[in-house]
Parts: C-alpha cells; structure tokens; sequence
C-alpha cells in the first residue's frame, strides 16, 4: 500500500499583525488527514515565495527564517518516518 506525506508552509496573509508580519503556519498531511499549526515564526508577506515555501531574500534574517523552516520539517519528517518503521 502507498503511503502519502506533505509538509507544507503557508502564510495567514489575513491576518496581518501591527508589524505588518504575518504567521508561518505548518500542514502536515499523511494519508489525506490534515493537521495544521503555528511555526512561531513570522514574515512580511511581501517576502513570502509562496510557490516554494520559504522566505525569498538573502538577508541574515531570511536566512534564519529558512533554516528554522528547514529544522521543523526535518524534525516532522524524521518523527514520521520513526512512526512508520513502529508500525
């Protein structure tokens, strides 16, 4: 049987703060079940390179950003794959 996975990063672009920043939110979807949250991390939405999922730019801000971005989904896909080998 084959299994699905997806981490995707998405911004709340409706819901812009004072700042003008917005809220990188995390989908995880395994097997058509969706689960959503916060990465406590925020970006002008300007900047937000939707088609890739990351922060577009080369500041040592975006770089940051990306790294953490990169970090959460390595420890989400890391984690699944643990729980697949336990099943």
């Amino acid at each position: 049987m084959k299994s699905t996975f997806s981490v995707l990063f998405y911004i709340r672009k409706n819901e812009v703060r004072k700042d003008g920043k917005c809220g990188i939110m995390v989908r995880i979807t395994v097997e058509g079940e969706i689960k959503q949250f916060s990465s406590k991390l925020d970006v002008d939405p300007e900047q937000w390179d939707t088609p890739n999922g990351k922060v577009a730019g080369k500041t040592q801000e975006v770089i940051l950003t990306n790294k953490a971005l990169d970090g959460i989904k390595a420890a989400i896909i890391s984690g699944c794959i643990s729980n697949c080998r336990a099943i």
